[in-house]
C-alpha cells in the first residue's frame, strides 16, 4: 500500500496509512514505520467495527476535525488501512515523527 504520510488533496487534508494492532490493551501510541506510515496499538477488539470506530474518535480528537471529517479510503476489514483527514486544525506532535518527539525528527 502507497502511504504518502501528508499528501494533501485540498488545504487541511491529510492522507495518512497505518498498520493497526486492534485489541492491544494498550492506549493508543503512534509510532512511525520507515515506510512512512504510522503503527498504531488500539484497545478494542477487531469486532463488529469497534476497532475502526476507535481509530476515527482517536484521529479527530488528535487532528481537531470532527469524526465525520476522518474517512477510512481503503482497509477497513485489515490491519493496514489509509486513512484521510478532512479539516484538519492542528497537527499532533507524534505525526511526522518516529518516537512522538514532534514533527520532523
Amino acid at each position: 500500500m502507497r502511504t504518502d504520510r501528508s499528501a494533501p488533496e485540498t488545504a487541511g487534508t491529510l492522507r495518512i496509512g497505518f498498520r493497526i494492532h486492534a485489541g492491544s490493551g494498550r492506549d493508543p501510541v503512534p509510532e512511525r514505520l520507515s515506510d512512512g506510515s504510522y503503527r498504531l496499538s488500539l484497545k478494542s477488539p477487531p469486532v463488529d467495527g469497534r476497532a475502526n470506530e476507535e481509530l476515527v474518535r482517536f484521529l479527530s480528537e488528535s487532528f481537531g476535525a470532527p469524526r465525520s471529517a476522518v474517512t477510512i479510503l481503503a482497509g477497513a476489514s485489515s490491519r493496514r488501512k489509509l486513512v484521510r483527514i478532512d479539516g484538519a486544525s492542528r497537527l499532533p506532535a507524534w505525526f511526522g515523527s518516529g518516537d512522538g518527539a514532534g514533527p520532523g525528527r
